[in-house]
């Protein structure tokens, strides 16, 4: 009876500190600008393309053991589909692995696992080359100063995207500095033709 009355405790405490955080949660995106909201809309679609699924129940998965032809792990799913290019590949997935254009050794289902990384981070570098150009520059100013969006392009050699994006570098020293208001920033570093000096003077 003691040990049921403290894991009823337990869970009342993570479902209050849940609440809790819920709520913080809500107050905080409620508080942010309409293009605030949106850049942290795309910087999730942006994580979500970085993700590796299975095409047919969409879990997430990170394993590789070699080879090629895949069966999802989650329970009730058991897609077969091509770690190459994830689809879905009906009963068994090594017919068509061995023809898949992103096998690197054709009419073979294995690879090691450094070169299967390489060719997915090859497909996730190619999504990103072509979203990123199709997001307003807003948004691409102010996921160019995001660490997560940061951390993405630099681990996939695409910094110079963020070098395309206006007052870049500017944003992240203001953000330094413990300005937080991005449209704000963004007005004030276009006034000052990118001089932070002086954008700190209107700000």
């Amino acid at each position: 009876m003691l040990q049921r009355h403290i894991d009823d405790r337990k869970q009342a405490a993570l479902q209050a500190e849940f609440r809790q955080w819920t709520e913080h949660f809500k107050a905080d995106f409620a508080a942010k600008s309409e293009e605030e909201r949106r850049a942290l809309a795309v910087r999730r679609q942006i994580e979500e393309m970085m993700e590796l699924r299975c095409p047919k129940c969409h879990g997430v998965f990170g394993a590789f053991e070699g080879c090629a032809a895949l069966t999802c792990a989650y329970a009730g799913c058991n897609a077969h589909f091509c770690a190459f290019c994830l689809a879905d590949c009906g009963a068994d997935a090594h017919p068509h692995v061995r023809q898949c254009r992103l096998n690197p050794r054709a009419n073979e289902y294995h690879v090691s696992e450094d070169v299967w990384r390489r060719i997915m981070d090859g497909e996730r570098r190619e999504k990103l080359e072509r979203f990123w150009p199709s997001l307003e520059p807003a948004v691409r100013d102010s996921l160019a100063t995001d660490a997560s969006i940061r951390q993405i392009l630099s681990e996939l050699g695409l910094n110079r995207l963020l070098q395309e994006s206006a007052f870049a570098d500017q944003m992240v020293q203001l953000r330094g500095m413990g300005f937080a208001n991005d449209q704000a920033m963004r007005r004030a570093l276009g006034e000052a033709g990118g001089d932070v000096a002086r954008a700190v003077e209107l700000l």
